[in-house]
């Protein structure tokens, strides 16, 4: 990797493709007068689309029209190789956007910011950066929470540089529909424009940049013209049907328009998907995952390359087998609806990191103990500095005692799976601890067949999270949200006989033989006509949401 690109990583800078910024570019000016304002304008794509918009609609001259910032002395010298722009006049300015005021840019007010803001994390910002971004929220009637990410605060603070009726187009990452911090941001964009879109992009527009990050376009038009009745969300598959989707303005509701729903992926069910869902729903007892159980993080343990470890690595340092203590750390690549004794022995003889450091009181009462010489080799100042460290007496005591009765999936690209734990292990925080609210063994094997389900699999993915490589993610509490058909009046021999089948084919990796099993117990299409019909809509909104998180091939 070049230094610039190094460089480009650091500063979350991923440079957008010029397809998109010329459709972008094409949406956002209207007219030749336009002044066009790009915050970050990188590698000058955005510019040279803006410029060429200007050009087209009879700008006499378009590079005296825009203007920019950016912090990479880098993107400062393409202004130079590919606009020919040498003395800008004040126009373009090294800085860091958010500690800019409009005056600093010759106290122009801008008809059109555009542009891709840079993907940084909270976590990730250096000192000055944070400085920047306390300084901006201190003076601001709206309070961005302090986990927001870097681009939150370029969309925020563009604001103050728009002209009345000005618009904005931005390249963001999906966290704008599913960071908890986005919500509010998304209430105050809808406060102050009359019409906000946001288009989800399902290819991957900065793969060539290595990241899998699922794009998203934020339209918003007319600044200061009254609030939005709402957020609506439309989906393109592509460059070419982004353009398609924009041509004479923001899509109207013929290009498959939805309004902006708690959570995201249920706004883009169509309307088939619901009828199907709610039908479902009417048909058969259902809950949601929380009503039958309670859900908690594994253990964490703050060190897991020193606290979980293989029976080689756990040998080598005398551990093996009086200090250490089986632990799921995760889960198997294909794992059944039971984790058993056997399972735990063969991640043991593939020399998995499978034990978890246990002190024993013996090792410890001896001071020249192996365990007691494992322990010392972590660091002083690490056990000082480690914050989960420094949440337990002793440090290095792991292990809550707290044994689940079963595992649930914690990310997965698959679905969610609830396994029982009948190992009677513990495990870490790749994986959540489930305990059952007072149901029967049968309705706990119930449920974690009615979990592989059609029903249950699109559930999950409303109500998940989806990250970068095409991840879902469930925290317990959305977890616990998860929908479940749980008919209780079913045989107990079909239920075992199908838990047993779907236990088998999820090992064998043939998921969707497994949930077709499910759904042939729980969801009974064998009944009549209309089940079979409305199970086919079902199954076809759940490969379309998962084809939506997932990367193109």
């Amino acid at each position: 990797m070049t230094r610039d690109a190094l460089q480009r990583k650091r500063l979350g800078a991923y440079y957008t493709p010029r397809a998109i910024g010329e459709i972008l570019a094409e949406w956002a000016i209207r007219s030749p007068s336009d002044l066009v304002l790009e915050p970050g304008f990188g590698g000058c794509d955005f510019l040279e689309a803006c410029r060429d918009r200007l050009a087209d609609l009879g700008a006499a001259n378009p590079l005296a029209q825009l203007f920019g910032c950016d912090i990479d002395p880098a993107a400062v010298r393409f202004l130079g190789s590919r606009l020919g722009l040498v003395a800008v006049n004040g126009r373009f300015v090294l800085s860091d956007f958010i500690s800019l005021k409009p005056q600093d840019l010759l106290s122009t007010r801008f008809d059109v910011v555009i542009g891709n803001p840079p993907y940084v994390s909270n976590h990730n910002t250096d000192v000055n950066q944070r400085k920047t971004v306390r300084d901006l929220i201190a003076n601001h009637a709206f309070k961005l929470p302090a986990t927001s990410s870097l681009w939150a605060y370029f969309v925020l603070h563009s604001l103050s540089f728009l002209a009345p009726k000005g618009r904005l187009a931005f390249v963001l990452p999906l966290a704008l529909l599913t960071a908890e911090y986005s919500r509010g941001l998304r209430n105050y964009l809808q406060g102050h424009f009359s019409r906000v879109v946001i288009v989800i992009v399902r290819s991957r527009l900065f793969r060539s940049e290595g990241t899998d990050e699922i794009s998203v376009i934020l339209l918003a038009d007319q600044f200061g013209g009254g609030p939005s009745p709402s957020i609506d969300v439309v989906e393109a598959n592509s460059s070419d049907d982004l353009r398609r989707i924009l041509i004479g303005g923001l899509p109207n509701n013929g290009a498959n328009v939805r309004r902006l729903s708690k959570n995201w992926a249920t706004s883009l069910l169509d309307e088939a998907a619901r009828s199907s869902m709610d039908y479902f729903i009417s048909r058969n007892a259902c809950v949601d995952l929380k009503c039958l159980s309670q859900i908690r993080i594994g253990l964490v343990t703050g060190a897991n390359k020193f606290f979980a470890l293989s029976k080689s690595s756990a040998e080598a340092g005398g551990l093996y087998p009086d200090s250490v203590s089986p632990v799921l750390a995760k889960l198997p690549k294909s794992p059944g609806l039971w984790f058993r004794t056997a399972d735990q022995a063969r991640l043991v003889r593939e020399d998995l990191s499978c034990l978890l450091v246990s002190p024993d009181s013996q090792g410890m009462a001896t001071r020249s103990s192996p365990i007691r010489q494992y322990l010392a080799s972590m660091p002083r100042t690490l056990r000082r500095t480690n914050v989960t460290f420094g949440k337990r007496e002793p440090w290095y005591g792991v292990d809550d005692g707290f044994i689940p009765e079963a595992f649930l999936s914690y990310m997965h690209h698959d679905g969610p799976r609830l396994i029982i734990n009948s190992a009677g292990i513990n495990c870490l925080n790749s994986i959540h601890r489930l305990t059952f609210k007072n149901i029967s063994p049968l309705q706990k094997l119930l449920a974690a067949v009615s979990l592989q389900t059609t029903l249950s699999q699109l559930s999950a993915e409303l109500v998940g999270r989806t990250y970068g490589g095409g991840i879902l993610k469930h925290e317990p509490q959305e977890a616990g949200q998860i929908l479940l058909a749980f008919p209780l009046d079913l045989p107990e021999r079909d239920v075992r006989a199908t838990a047993r089948l779907v236990d088998r084919l999820l090992r064998a990796g043939k998921r969707d033989q497994a949930r077709e099993a499910a759904d042939s117990l729980i969801l009974n299409p064998q009944s009549f006509a209309k089940t079979c019909e409305e199970l086919v809509i079902l199954r076809s909104a759940l490969v379309h949401a998962r084809e939506r998180r997932r990367p193109q091939k």
